[in-house]
């Protein structure tokens, strides 16, 4: 049986007490802490191997750029790779009837 999907969540109040003392306004605080926090997400993603970019990656068959989070898209034929994976997951989509 697989494991459900666990997200993660942020609560911006939780961490409004480290700028409070900047002179900014409330919603630049809280859209600071919400970019900083998908940053991080971000990079933890790509250091789990988990990282869309990698999945994506690692259904095209390239398995060796999807665990190196550095060279992700270095090399052209990745891009391609992503490229095709975009598009045959927006044409599964499209035939399911999903908008998303």
């Amino acid at each position: 049986m697989d494991q459900p999907t666990r997200t993660l969540t942020l609560n911006t109040e939780t961490y409004l007490s480290q700028v409070e003392d900047w002179d900014i306004s409330e919603e630049e605080k809280e859209e600071y802490i919400r970019v900083l926090w998908n940053l991080m997400v971000s990079a933890a993603q790509i250091g789990l191997g988990i990282h869309p970019v990698q999945q994506i990656l690692s259904t095209c068959g390239n398995e060796k750029a999807s665990k190196n989070g550095s060279n992700l898209l270095q090399s052209e034929s990745s891009v391609d790779s992503v490229k095709q994976a975009f598009g045959h997951a927006a044409r599964e989509r499209t035939a399911k009837g999903d908008p998303s």
